[in-house]
């Protein structure tokens, strides 16, 4: 009896893991397309990006993917039991947050700031795939993928914040 209940509270905190990050950037894009009067953040991100650099659509697709692993990376930390996790939720919950403020800023013209901000996120990122590392490896490598894609992110925004 004890195990299936405990079973079903990790499925709940699974769910709710890959919830969090979810949600939060759907409310990112929804901050972006309410406060910026567009009801396209692709069409947005191409009109912004075909000025200088041509960015690929499969990069936008991608966070689609990302909010949901970032939120099992989060399951993988959050059901360990050692001191460890408490550092690397801090840093998770710091990033999402930081993740979510991003794209408001980047789309609404604040280019310089928002690579900074952007450059803040990737040494968050780093920081959180150092600490889930010593709890969990395989959950770190599953970081990788959106440290790169911040990092292609980055690019692009430096690059429109310079030009």
């Amino acid at each position: 009896m004890g195990k299936s209940n405990d079973s079903k509270r990790f499925n709940v905190i699974l769910f709710l893991c890959i919830l969090i990050p979810i949600l939060a950037g759907v409310s990112s894009m929804l901050v972006y397309m309410f406060g910026s009067g567009t009801k396209d953040p692709l069409k947005a991100f191409k009109d912004l990006f075909s000025v200088s650099v041509n960015s690929p659509t499969p990069i936008f697709w991608a966070w689609f993917i990302m909010y949901p692993l970032m939120g099992f990376v989060c399951y993988q930390i959050v059901k360990q039991k050692d001191r460890k996790r408490t550092a690397a939720l801090f840093v998770y919950v710091l990033q999402l947050v930081f993740n979510v403020l991003w794209m408001p800023m980047m789309f609404e013209g604040w280019f310089m700031i928002g690579a900074i901000w952007l450059f803040v996120l990737v040494c968050l990122i780093a920081i959180l795939i150092m600490f889930t590392w010593k709890i969990r490896k395989g959950a770190a490598l599953l970081l990788l993928p959106y440290l790169v894609l911040c990092l292609v992110a980055l690019f692009f925004n430096g690059h429109i914040a310079l030009d």
